[in-house]
């Protein structure tokens, strides 16, 4: 039981006194509640490792997106060369195809990037919704409980 207590302790970085008196307050079993609360950890520790891989990866898919889109509305062809009008077309017949080209180029990669953000958003709101549904009373204990308790 001892074991149980020191273990339960230092998951929650408190002392064994301060966890004996609060498994009385709660009038369980240390086990029992032992088993939940590492349970718990677990979906919690999960889930917020979910949440922070979401939220980089929509990061950087969103910069991607920003800077694929600008892209893809200021392309203005370039610079002609004088080679380039040799070929029988005005410098805004070469300046219009390279921009329809540069767009079709930019296509695949916004689409991509626009799945990737779209999907990791959702997947960050199933993490927070799961970390709150599946870890409740170790969100509980850890808020409110352990503040009241580390300042006395």
């Amino acid at each position: 039981m001892d074991d149980i207590l020191q273990a339960l302790a230092k998951m929650l970085n408190m002392t064994v006194d301060e966890v004996s008196s609060l498994l009385t307050t709660f009038k369980g079993n240390a086990p029992q509640i032992y088993e939940m609360f590492v349970k718990e950890k677990m979906f919690y520790d999960l889930f917020s490792l979910f949440q922070l891989m979401s939220i980089v990866i929509f990061s950087v898919s969103a910069v991607v997106l920003a800077v694929l889109t600008l892209i893809y509305f200021t392309y203005d062809g370039g610079f002609v060369y004088s080679y380039d009008i040799r070929t029988g077309k005005t410098e805004e017949e070469i300046k219009l195809e390279r921009i329809e080209r540069k767009r079709k180029d930019l296509k695949i990669p916004l689409k991509i990037s626009c799945i990737s953000s779209s999907a990791s958003l959702i997947t960050l709101v199933i993490a927070i919704v799961l970390k709150a549904t599946l870890a409740p009373n170790y969100i509980f204990i850890v808020n409110e409980i352990l503040p009241k308790l580390t300042k006395r």
